[in-house]
């Protein structure tokens, strides 16, 4: 979880409160309940303005429900306050991928990669660069970050599938057929295995 860093003696008290108002947010997202989670984030970033964990949770909650233009706000405010937290800077190449903002995705996803991200945040910043380079056409390069993105996250099914598609636009239908018998084994909704099937 993303905590405010600052260290001033009012917020460290209040931090201790809001910390657990963060946790049931938290909470919330993650079993599903988007309303409620997003009525949390709400009510604590009344109070606390600048609570980076806040705007981050808000950000994630617009992003699971594909609502980049509510979802961008969050995560740049949250950039500015902490700019060197690779988790926001990666939220924040989310919303420019979803916007189709393709020079902005690939600054800001290479700029979680500049700050030595861990494994899975780095692996989310490949996928997106795969995504975003796919979607240019420059299929070479978005296969060496999905690549890169499998090597750090094996189960990665939608780096798997994208590995696949970018595979079959080269001709290349041996790595194509690996990297979909890759996603299938990570399990695979019912349109992308016919859209494997069709591939192949």
């Amino acid at each position: 979880m993303i905590e405010n860093t600052n260290d001033s003696d009012s917020w460290a008290h209040v931090s201790m409160q809001a910390r657990g108002q963060l946790e049931e947010a938290e909470r919330l997202l993650r079993s599903g309940d988007f309303a409620a989670a997003q009525d949390a984030c709400l009510e604590l970033l009344a109070e606390h303005t600048e609570y980076v964990g806040a705007l981050y949770t808000l950000g994630r909650v617009y992003l699971a429900g594909a609502n980049y233009e509510s979802a961008l706000p969050c995560f740049f405010r949250a950039s500015m306050l902490c700019p060197e937290e690779p988790a926001v800077l990666a939220g924040l190449a989310e919303v420019y991928c979803g916007l189709q903002a393709d020079e902005a995705a690939l600054d800001a996803a290479q700029d979680v990669l500049d700050l030595d991200p861990d494994e899975e945040t780095a692996a989310h910043a490949h996928l997106l660069l795969g995504r975003v380079l796919e979607r240019g056409g420059d299929f070479a390069r978005a296969s060496g970050h999905l690549e890169k993105a499998l090597a750090l996250k094996p189960d990665l099914s939608a780096a798997a599938l994208l590995l696949g598609a970018c595979h079959m636009e080269q001709g290349n239908r041996k790595g194509a057929a690996s990297a979909y018998k890759a996603a299938r084994a990570n399990g695979v909704s019912p349109l992308d295995r016919a859209q494997i099937l069709s591939d192949l």
